[in-house]
């Protein structure tokens, strides 16, 4: 009898800490937040890690940070840290509510592309012909399967997460960063704002994340930057920035960026294009809005009353956004195998009541 009971124990025991462990209620009780991402993510260049924006952001949203970002990262780098998570990075990511990604800048203008870049500027400038070279538009073309690749590793890890992909800004558009008479911030505009429509053509593509427009908010506002090349934001610009994710992250909770639509969330309200043989000069505005370039079609950006805009390539809506697609891997339900391992529990504990009161009713 006592061996029975011993097996019995054993048994409720087991199946109770796999139904906890291995069968959690999908998104429940999750008060993670996981920013990814570079040194703008990383707070380079500030005098405290509080002031950067993950910091702000998690006291904003009362929720418990784990910072994974690298300085110099760049989207091939993201995407091979978290094909080498360690456990307790990977217990991180699944238990988040929201994963942020400021990625893209370092793939345009890091040590590894930098001279591709540059380059390739100055010919457009000097000869009015924006055609991109086949290098560079490799350049675009790594960036957007990096993108995909990182958001489907997350959600692996994770089905539930808010991810918002934060758009690239310009930190030229303000001050005198002029040289030999042409506008650097200008000029270099093009090929920022490619960066964007690369974001948007991921999201098309794959879906299972959201575009924050926080360069709609930092563009052209000069308490936001440095006063040098430093493509760094100031506290003040890290307090923007948080402000534009914690507004993201609230709309999305709350419905009003809707599950199964390409957003792009932010306060841009207007948009522009430019023709692919054009500068992208004057494509922010007095504002600081800002505006999106397209190369061969017109990207459509409505503006709504709390600053969230649905965004698509080709003007469409397409699919996606914080949930994964349909045909995207989705969280499995579990429900009824967890109702059947509460079953058993119960079965056995009552099993073992009753065999510990027959035991008592053979002493009697």
């Amino acid at each position: 009898m006592k061996h029975a009971k011993g097996v019995i124990l054993y048994v409720c025991i087991v199946l109770f800490i796999a139904a906890a462990a291995i069968f959690p209620v999908s998104g429940a009780g999750k008060t993670g937040y996981v920013a990814l991402g570079d040194s703008i993510a990383a707070g380079y260049g500030l005098d405290s890690p509080a002031k950067a924006y993950p910091s702000l952001l998690a006291e904003e949203l009362d929720l418990s940070l784990t910072n994974l970002a690298v300085n110099g990262q760049t989207s091939e780098g993201l995407k091979s840290q978290l094909a080498g998570l360690s456990k307790k990075e990977k217990r991180a990511v699944s238990d988040a509510a929201l994963i942020t990604i400021s990625i893209g800048g370092n793939d345009l203008i890091g040590e590894e592309n930098r001279r591709v870049v540059l380059t390739e500027a100055l010919i457009a400038v000097l000869s009015g012909d924006y055609t991109m070279s086949e290098e560079m538009e490799e350049i675009y073309r790594t960036l957007k399967e990096n993108i995909i690749s990182i958001v489907s590793s997350l959600r692996a890890l994770n089905p539930d997460a808010v991810i918002l992909l934060q758009t690239l800004y310009n930190p030229y558009l303000i001050g005198d960063y002029t040289y030999l008479g042409y506008n650097i911030g200008d000029e270099l505009d093009f090929y920022v704002q490619k960066v964007n429509e690369t974001y948007a053509q991921a999201l098309a593509e794959s879906g299972g994340f959201v575009i924050v427009d926080t360069a709609g908010q930092m563009n052209g506002v000069a308490e936001y930057f440095y006063t040098t090349f430093d493509f760094h934001p100031t506290a003040a610009g890290h307090a923007a920035i948080a402000k534009v994710l914690a507004d993201a992250y609230r709309d999305i909770r709350a419905g009003e960026v809707p599950s199964g639509t390409a957003q792009t969330t932010g306060p841009a309200a207007a948009s522009e294009t430019t023709a692919p043989d054009e500068p992208a000069g004057g494509a922010t505005d007095s504002t600081g809005e800002d505006a999106c370039i397209s190369e061969t079609q017109e990207p459509q950006t409505e503006a709504a009353g709390s600053g969230t805009a649905s965004t698509a390539p080709s003007g469409e809506t397409i699919a996606a956004a914080a949930q994964p697609e349909p045909d995207s891997p989705e969280s499995p339900d579990y429900s009824g195998i967890v109702l059947i391992i509460t079953a058993a529990i119960f079965f056995a504990a009552v099993l073992f009541l009753f065999l510990r009161g027959l035991k008592r009713g053979k002493r009697t």
